[in-house]
């Protein structure tokens, strides 16, 4: 019996044993002894241990997670090629995990230190980035604290002396410590939000709440940014052209100040773009005083081209990515273009994000030509609204297809309370701002053809092609209030012809909409299905605020 328990013992001792070392397999521990782990602030919160920061050989590290959700949420971590990507509108970083090489803008150079891999974790060596996000880095070793501040709230001298630092938001809270003008203190001013209290640190490294009045906030740049916003600016109108086709350029439009062809397309996986320039264009275009940004696609008019899957690899695949990056930046240098148009459509939902971080990617690429990005937007599961509008100088809205050839029922391809709701949701919902925001309007409509069967048919109408219509069966439209269009229904034979019509009328009612949540602009699709009235009533309208 006693053999007995001693075996039931020893065996329950090997079971407790063996389980904590999976335990302890299990959590976060670095073998190398040079290196500390430790606990976290940042911008003056602390930050939960499960993060696991550490110190090795005076290099502070922190996870790739930790960085994205507390300093830079558009941070990218690219697993399959191991790269730490860090996008500003004038800078695009990359940096491969255990490599000094770097990249800034495209070109290497040597970073001194590396990124690395931990327990399946990437983890940057914030050194290698303390200088891109304005911040500074310091460990205290006796509390074995890291703290993460902003440059442009630290070091901040105290207005007057005898300033009481107290432990809360109250003067009957204890007193910390008091401080004079010659000590200096980090102000953050986003950790609280308060009218009468600062949350700051003090040299010492205490945190607590000083009065606001003892100590100014440098907000020159919240000063530029709201000058910026409130400064009046001209109101873009803009046109896109199928082709480079000079007739359908036409005369110069007073007014118009910027056109888009469609002079080039994604024609291969690598990031190879097919170009169909115009010199002849080019030169008109610039004669006429028009700024040029040539539309770009994913090669959507390409029967040949798979263009969801080719667009698919590209996204994957940071080098892609890339070359495409490149090829586009080179067509801006060689063309000397003024803008570009990203128009690209029928892509994977799965690839929603990548697609933002190529724009991220680009966005700085094109800044540096000095030439203006443009993104088209629609309301579909594969653009991230939000993060597109982060990533250029304008979206433009594409305000039509509401309905299409593959509707069930006739109808507006551009209602003006629909139209209305995506711009005030691209605002409220996306949080764009309306001066980023250009609304594409239609030059065209669609002729609905209902048999007595049931069968839809649509055909595409230009602005002529509608009043034809309307001359051709001598018909006198309707105002429908629900589209903001005139409108008109026959009964020839056995078919109902509905049209719902763009004319100066609905033109009008969509400059309304740029002005009324003052948006940057207007662009419609396309020169040649207008009539000859609607520039002017664009351009008077556009100017009456």
């Amino acid at each position: 019996m006693k053999e007995k328990m001693v075996v039931i013992i020893r065996t329950v001792i090997i079971t407790i044993i063996i389980s904590a070392l999976f335990v302890i397999a299990g959590d976060f521990k670095i073998k190398n002894t040079g290196v500390k782990e430790a606990s976290l602030i940042i911008y003056g919160d602390t930050i939960a241990s499960g993060y696991n920061p550490f110190v090795e050989d005076s290099k502070v590290y922190l996870s790739v997670d930790t960085v994205k959700k507390f300093i830079d949420e558009d941070l990218f971590f690219d697993s399959a090629s191991e790269k730490v990507i860090i996008t500003t509108e004038d800078e695009l970083y990359k940096f491969t995990l255990g490599k000094n090489i770097a990249t800034k803008n495209m070109n290497e150079y040597d970073a001194k230190s590396y990124c690395k891999m931990v327990n399946n974790t990437a983890y940057i060596d914030m050194g290698l980035v303390k200088d891109i996000y304005k911040i500074k880095c310091e460990y205290d070793e006796e509390t074995s604290t890291i703290s993460i501040d902003k440059l442009d709230t630290s070091d901040i001298h105290l207005n007057y002396n005898q300033v009481k630092l107290y432990s809360g938001l109250s003067t009957k809270s204890d007193i910390l410590e008091t401080l004079n003008i010659e000590n200096t203190v980090t102000v953050y001013t986003e950790s609280l939000k308060h009218n009468r209290w600062y949350k700051v640190k003090t040299d010492s490294g205490k945190i607590g709440y000083i009065d606001k009045k003892a100590v100014t906030v440098d907000k020159k740049q919240e000063k530029d940014n709201d000058e910026q916003k409130n400064e009046k600016q001209e109101k873009l109108m803009m046109f896109w052209q199928y082709g480079s086709n000079l007739n359908t350029l036409g005369e110069k439009v007073d007014g118009v100040n910027v056109v888009m062809p469609t002079w080039y397309a994604i024609s291969d996986s690598d990031g190879s773009v097919e170009i169909n320039y115009s010199k002849d264009y080019y030169n008109k275009a610039k004669e006429y005083g028009y700024e040029i940004w040539p539309i770009i696609t994913n090669g959507i008019d390409n029967p040949d081209l798979n263009t969801k899957q080719v667009t698919s690899q590209i996204m994957r695949d940071e080098q892609k990515r890339e070359n495409l990056i490149r090829n586009i930046v080179d067509i801006i240098e060689t063309n000397k273009l003024d803008g570009i148009n990203i128009d690209f459509e029928s892509m994977e939902s799965e690839d929603k994000y990548l697609y933002t971080e190529f724009l991220r990617e680009l966005y700085p690429m094109v800044k540096q030509t000095g030439a203006k990005l443009s993104v088209d937007i629609y309301f579909t599961g594969y653009i991230d609204r939000m993060g597109v509008g982060k990533a250029c100088d304008y979206v433009i809205l594409m305000g039509y297809d509401q309905r299409g050839n593959w509707s069930k029922e006739a109808g507006s391809i551009s209602e003006i309370s629909w139209v209305e709701n995506n711009v005030s949701s691209l605002i409220n919902d996306s949080k764009i701002p309306s001066n980023k925001i250009i609304l594409g309007v239609p030059f065209y409509t669609r002729l609905w053809m209902e048999e007595s069967d049931g069968t839809l048919t649509t055909k595409t109408y230009s602005m002529n092609n509608s009043q034809e219509f309307l001359d051709k069966y001598n018909l006198t439209p309707n105002m429908d209030n629900i589209s903001g269009q005139n409108y008109v229904a026959v009964e020839l034979g056995n078919i109902m012809y509905k049209l719902w019509i763009e004319d100066a009328q609905s033109m009008e009612k969509r400059a309304d909409t740029v002005l009324k949540y003052d948006l940057a602009g207007i662009s419609a699709w396309q020169r040649g299905f207008e009539t000859e009235d609607i520039w002017q009533i664009l351009k008077n309208k556009l100017k009456e605020k």
